[in-house]
């Protein structure tokens, strides 16, 4: 154990942050910004992942213009927020990350799995601030609705999970250090051989350190699909441009999971139902993680994106 803690730290203190840490009202949250130029792409990761997992699509994306990929609270190099968490507050916290690295001009958001989530209710949120939504296999409101518990027949409704109570207000600050506990980390990172020498240092620092929980936390975002459930005329994005990635690969589900199929198929449908501006994007040789199969393929649909909002001149 000692040995272990040893190799730890010394992992951590050869692999700092690679960005920058920004207060955002009490606590940190870590980006890394590429490039320069308007419009912005901000790269929005999944659950638990954070801005490493898109070092295989920012340096590309940067090129041709400013790009910032980050880790929300709690995740890679960044601090816990406040314990009431959801949706509306992820996106909160994300326009104060880009209010105190200075960026106040126009964005295209691309959100993989539940950060195109959060990409759709910043959208919604702060409208006069986007020009255009990149959905990479976005999760959506009915998320889980129609999922398996585990590999058992029984249905596991998320929705269940709602408290049934008005949704808190946004927390503009964490008034005290969260209460936080720590377990010794056997998390396997997998094959990094795609990433640079560096990302992968910076994966394996990540990956050996021990898991932090927050002792009761608040998950507020099962009552939020909820609502967008139930108003999703409220959560329209009009005729904002929105390409829609979906994974299409067809080993991506095992045969006897019929419903995730279908669950996928109304997941496209519902995020191609958003704008009067949308296109799909089929990725025949990709599941769920497009970013890091076929990050090429990430690339030139943002490129497309954002030639439509940035004509030639």
């Amino acid at each position: 154990m000692f040995v272990f803690s040893i190799f730890m730290m010394m992992l951590l203190a050869n692999n700092p942050a690679p960005g920058t840490l920004v207060d955002v009202g009490g606590f940190k949250l870590h980006a890394q910004v590429m490039g320069s130029g308007e419009p912005t792409v901000v790269l929005l990761a999944g659950a638990g992942n954070w801005s490493s997992y898109w070092a295989l699509v920012q340096p590309a994306l940067a090129k041709h213009t400013r790009v910032v990929s980050y880790d929300s609270q709690g995740t890679g190099w960044s601090d816990f927020g406040p314990a009431d968490r959801g949706l509306n507050q992820d996106a909160y916290e994300l326009a104060q990350l880009l209010k105190g690295l200075k960026i106040d001009g126009p964005l295209i958001l691309v959100g993989h799995s539940l950060g195109g989530l959060v990409a759709h209710t910043f959208a919604v949120r702060y409208p006069e601030r986007v020009r255009g939504v990149v959905f990479v296999d976005s999760s959506t409101p009915d998320l889980h609705l129609n999922f398996r518990d585990g590999d058992t027949f029984k249905w596991d409704l998320y929705r269940n999970k709602a408290k049934g109570k008005p949704l808190p207000p946004i927390q503009e600050k964490r008034l005290s250090p969260q209460n936080v506990t720590e377990t010794k980390s056997d998390r396997d990172p997998g094959d990094l051989s795609m990433f640079s020498a560096e990302v992968q240092g910076h994966f394996r620092a990540i990956f050996a350190r021990s898991r932090k929980d927050v002792l009761k936390q608040k998950d507020w975002v099962a009552d939020e699909l909820a609502e967008m459930h139930a108003h999703p005329e409220q959560f329209k994005l009009g005729s904002l441009p929105v390409r829609v990635m979906s994974g299409d690969a067809k080993d991506r589900y095992s045969e006897n999971m019929p419903e995730r199929v279908l669950w996928h198929e109304q997941a496209t449908a519902y995020l191609m139902g958003l704008s009067t501006k949308s296109h799909l994007i089929s990725v025949k040789k990709s599941g769920h993680n497009i970013h890091l199969d076929e990050p090429e393929l990430v690339v030139n649909t943002v490129l497309s994106l954002f030639r439509e909002l940035s004509p030639a001149k």
